[in-house]
């Protein structure tokens, strides 16, 4: 069986190399920590200083651990540290986040795995399922396929007709 797309490797913006579901889940991190109004701290501000290898006071490393931005140990993973020295923008404490991929496939990707998990976050899991169910281009898809007119047709392997001569 073949792995699966969202394992294979990714290059970032940085050049490091990781798997495309960590970068996705680690991007959707840092977004969620960069509009938290609840944080006492700037994570993505202490986040970015223990990638950059500032150290940082005690009570700022257990705001991180706490919020399973470093490992417990006060270390840092290597697959977040690549997203957010790729990803993670600005001077001092005025931080943005860019797109750390280096393709647009990855990218979209990425968003898509997002995208899902906060859909799911939010929603009860019978509403989250009816939800994916509900996805309209693949009904779109389906009546097509059930349409005689569609399906019934027989394909004109020919080709298009030359054009007619103008006559004179």
């Amino acid at each position: 069986m073949a792995a699966s797309p969202l394992q294979r490797p990714i290059t970032l913006a940085n050049g490091a190399n990781v798997p495309l579901f960590q970068a996705a889940s680690n991007l959707g991190l840092l977004q969620e920590y960069l509009t938290d109004p609840d944080s006492d701290w700037n994570l993505l501000y202490y986040l970015r200083e223990v990638s950059l290898g500032r150290s940082i006071e005690p009570e700022q490393q257990r705001a991180l651990i706490k919020a399973l931005l470093l490992e417990p140990d006060g270390s840092l993973d290597p697959s977040m540290e690549a997203v957010v020295l790729s990803a993670v923008r600005g001077e001092g404490q005025l931080l943005h986040i860019d797109s750390p991929f280096t393709n647009s496939l990855d990218r979209a990707m990425a968003e898509f795995v997002n995208a899902r998990a906060y859909v799911r976050s939010y929603l009860d899991e019978a509403e989250a399922k009816a939800f994916f169910y509900d996805d309209l281009a693949q009904q779109g898809l389906n009546m097509l396929r059930r349409s005689k007119k569609w399906t019934g047709r027989p394909r004109d392997e020919s080709g298009p007709s030359p054009p007619e001569s103008p006559s004179r």
